[in-house]
């Protein structure tokens, strides 16, 4: 009886044993099989022939025990079907980006068995056929489906993804998700992100979204929402982005939404809202882009907005608005853009006239000229600096105002290589301004155009930027060589300025308020500089104690 207790024991010691060796030779099966299914460069650094450890190879994370938790292969561009089963492979994965690779075929259904998957990203990977049901995904956080060509209806089952801080469906397709989103979407998760642009949704919007309390990001761009904004969003005080433009909403502005002590943008832009803009404009302390454009907003523009202090862009064109314009808007030095043209304001102001509205106010205060003013005043003499999308001007008015403009040439909005960043990100669409601004920030920093015949075959000013900042030497040598070497290490900072403006991830650029406060650091003459050269160089030298080159 001994005999046989010890060889039960010796039995249940080594199950574990084979269960983990079998695991790690299953692990290492899916690599080949990915090898096999996939082509692509980067793949090669998988060398599944001379058994190098699978979890040193590029772009896998292993835990302790040996097994897989993350697979990242984004922006490998590899072409192909990702293979079945990948949790049958990896039983603890917790991360799986396949995102920026051409996959064929409809969303590989085999992941909805991944349980303990936290974050799956699916972006731009030109998937199509209908969603699934994700409610197996019970640990997911983040899911992003966005820029892929799913049809069908919404997928009401990411209701039941309790852990869901991210939701990402942006389509941008030909052929959209379409159907009405729940209301009560995110109102049993700590939703953060929610991102359903594009696309053919109806209905009223979700009401819960920010029940959790972190609701950071609502964008719900271009789509055929109808009803009235929910005053649920008035208390959502963890609110940086609220865009809702191009939709059929209509209904009065939440005046609370308005009041929201972190929104930086708000968007109604292209809807049927109606009403006045309520007086709480002046508690929105952090709010930098409003954007009311085409609506059917009446009433006159509140003083109060003048308290907003950190309003740079002001769009109310195209609305029922009357009155004079409040002088107390000149209190807002950060203004850069107001858009009043559409409604009855212009009429009552005489101290701007009607073209006004058509320009890009780049001194930071109210200013009136007359556009003949302006054309007249383009003219050779006047010129004082070429840019690689067109001719600067020094035009000095006739109240005494000097200032800089530039003529774009017509090219530019043409040029293919550019194209995909200005039109591709729409979503975001204050994003593809700061996208703009940074491509010239670049131009004026280099004395570069943005598309050069030795920047390589389709590639541009911001690829060539890219490969060069890597060392301390390559950001150097982007430096326009015709400036003194003076304020060498002011141009890097606006350079990295300029990077973070043209960074991929829309979400990840810089508001242009950030971008206005980030310039005005960067500023020599703050310093008391530009009275004493020998004074300029001394000071950059104190004041800088970063590494200049961390771009």
């Amino acid at each position: 009886m001994a005999f046989y207790y010890r060889v039960f024991l010796i039995l249940l010691l080594l199950v574990p044993l084979n269960r983990s060796q079998s695991t790690v030779t299953n692990q290492s099966q899916f690599f080949t099989l990915m090898k096999n299914s996939l082509t692509g460069n980067l793949l090669s650094n998988w060398d599944v022939k001379k058994e190098k450890p699978f979890c040193n190879y590029t772009g896998i994370s292993c835990d302790e025990n040996g097994y897989v938790v993350q697979v990242d292969i984004s922006g490998w561009s590899l072409s192909g079907h990702f293979p079945e089963n990948v949790c049958s492979y990896f039983p603890e994965l917790r991360i799986l980006r396949l995102d920026h690779n051409y996959l064929h075929g409809e969303f590989p259904d085999s992941i909805r068995n991944c349980s303990l998957l936290e974050e799956l990203n699916m972006s731009f990977t030109y998937l199509n056929g209908t969603l699934p049901d994700f409610s197996p995904m019970t640990s997911l956080k983040v899911l992003d489906l966005s820029y892929n060509l799913f049809t069908g209806d919404f997928p009401i089952s990411v209701t039941n993804l309790t852990n869901l801080e991210a939701l990402k469906a942006q389509v941008h397709g030909l052929d959209n998700v379409h159907g009405e989103v729940p209301r009560g979407l995110g109102g049993s998760s700590p939703m953060i992100v929610l991102e359903l642009s594009e696309n053919l949704l109806s209905g009223e919007l979700p009401t819960e979204a920010c029940s959790g309390g972190k609701l950071q990001y609502f964008l719900v761009l271009e789509n055929n929402f109808s009803g009235q904004v929910p005053e649920s969003y008035s208390t959502c005080e963890s609110l940086l982005r609220f865009r809702v433009s191009d939709n059929r909403l209509e209904g009065s502005i939440p005046e609370g939404l308005l009041a929201l002590p972190h929104v930086s943008i708000i968007d109604f832009g292209y809807n049927q809202l109606n009403g006045s803009i309520p007086k709480t404009i002046g508690n929105a302390k952090n709010l930098s882009e409003l954007f009311i454009q085409s609506n059917k907003i009446s009433g006159v523009l509140p003083l109060e907005i003048s308290q907003a202090a950190n309003l740079v862009k002001i769009d109310l064109s195209n609305n029922l608005m009357s009155g004079p314009l409040p002088s107390e808007i000149g209190n807002l030095r950060k203004l850069n853009l107001l858009m009043l043209q559409g409604t009855s304001m212009m009429e009552n102001d005489e101290t701007m006239s009607s073209s006004f509205c058509s320009y890009d106010v780049k001194s930071f205060h109210r200013i009136s000229f007359d556009q003949h003013e302006i054309v007249e005043a383009m003219i050779d003499k006047n010129i004082v600096g070429h840019g690689g999308s067109g001719v600067v001007y020094r035009i000095d008015l006739s109240n005494g105002e000097v200032i800089a403009v530039k003529k774009l040439w017509n090219h530019i909005t043409k040029d293919s290589t550019l194209e995909d960043q200005f039109d591709l990100n729409k979503e975001l669409k204050t994003e593809c301004d700061v996208y703009s601004f940074g491509v010239v920030l670049m131009e004026l920093v280099t004395g570069r155009k943005p598309v050069e015949a030795d920047y390589g075959e389709s590639k541009n000013i911001i690829y060539w930027v890219s490969t060069k900042v890597e060392t301390k030497e390559g950001a150097m040598e982007v430096l326009d060589k015709r400036l003194s070497g003076l304020f060498k290490d002011e141009m890097i900072e606006v350079l990295k300025i300029a990077i973070r403006c043209t960074y991929k991830t829309p979400a990840n650029r810089p508001t242009m308020n950030e971008v206005v406060q980030s310039l005005i650091e960067a500023d020599p003459c703050r310093f008391d500089c530009c009275k004493s050269s020998g004074k300029a160089k001394e000071t950059a030298s104190v004041t800088k104690t970063k590494n200049q080159y961390d771009i």
